[in-house]
């Protein structure tokens, strides 16, 4: 403040919740605060509340997780970059993970976990056509 050369109370009190982040102005209202002191209280039992709505947020991600974790795979109902339920690949907005889209099995793809019929490889024979005359 003093580099801004603002030295009045209110004046200071302006400058602070002008330059506030939007959420914190979201949630405090210019008319309750009536110093500096207050306003840092203020800002203080935002940014609890953040804290818990975050916590609140991760529990309720790992809970629905573990949900979808638990039931089996179905083909119809999740998506096939993530393998999560509730979207399609299209709205995907999470890291694509590396799974079979058949199964369901991680760590594989869909190309090696189930290979198309036909035209496998040939295990020790040969073929009249792939014989060199003798």
């Amino acid at each position: 403040m003093h580099r801004a050369n603002i030295t009045a109370d209110h004046r200071q009190l302006e400058y602070l919740y002008r330059n506030m982040h939007f959420s914190y102005q979201w949630r405090i209202r210019r008319t309750d605060v009536h110093s500096v002191q207050e306003l840092c209280r203020e800002a203080a039992n935002c940014e609890r509340l953040f804290a818990l709505e975050q916590a609140e947020r991760k529990e309720k991600d790992t809970t629905r997780e573990a949900a979808a974790a638990t039931a089996p795979y179905n083909r119809a109902e999740c998506c096939w970059r993530c393998n999560q339920r509730g979207h399609t690949r299209f709205d995907c907005k999470r890291l694509p993970r590396k799974f079979c889209s058949q199964c369901g099995k991680d760590g594989v793809m869909t190309k090696d976990c189930h290979p198309p019929p036909g035209n496998e490889k040939r295990t020790g024979e040969t073929s009249a056509a792939h014989q060199s005359p003798e």
